[in-house]
């Protein structure tokens, strides 16, 4: 009766493939339980080794180049270059198939301090509430759940415009 698509881009994409009634295409955004995501104060730093430290955080399924973390992690090095800056942090948090090549990268780079691998987690609400920011630096991406979910816990956003996040990420009201 209906193709339903967790965003217009999506939508889109799928229709131009198959072909089809337009009107059979029907775009149902993916949901999040805001109330879930509140907590009473969001710290936006987290004791490390004794030092206090910024987060920026991503959250996705490590593969690349999709998910774009090897970019993100080239901007950390010249971050650091440029700043001579150790007070903050890349939490990549999730797994894949692209770890293996993300941690070579890092030790290349001499990030091994300054990127932490945080591995999978079925909760990330605790985690969220202890970055700073989320970047989610996507070379596609359908909806951005991750995106939702960092909103939701009043997290600031800063993400690639690609696929449906421009749908989620208004540029300038809603994250960058």
């Amino acid at each position: 009766s209906a193709v339903t698509c967790c965003s217009d881009a999506v939508r889109d994409s799928v229709r131009s493939r198959f072909g089809g009634v337009p009107d059979k295409y029907v775009t149902i955004y993916n949901g999040v339980n805001v109330g879930r995501f509140e907590l009473p104060a969001r710290g936006g730093t987290i004791q490390a080794t004794g030092e206090n430290k910024t987060i920026i955080g991503a959250v996705c399924r490590l593969e690349e180049p999709t998910k774009g973390l090897a970019v993100l992690i080239e901007a950390m090095a010249v971050l650091k270059k440029a700043l001579n800056d150790r007070s903050f942090t890349l939490w990549i948090v999730g797994d894949g198939p692209a770890k293996p090549a993300l941690q070579n990268q890092c030790r290349r780079l001499g990030l091994l301090d300054d990127v932490v691998f945080a591995g999978e987690h079925s909760d990330v609400r605790q985690l969220l509430h202890t970055f700073t920011l989320l970047v989610q630096p996507s070379f596609t991406e359908g909806f951005g759940i991750a995106i939702a979910e960092a909103m939701a816990a009043g997290l600031p956003v800063v993400a690639s415009a690609v696929g449906g996040i421009p749908e989620v990420v208004v540029h300038g009201q809603t994250g960058w």
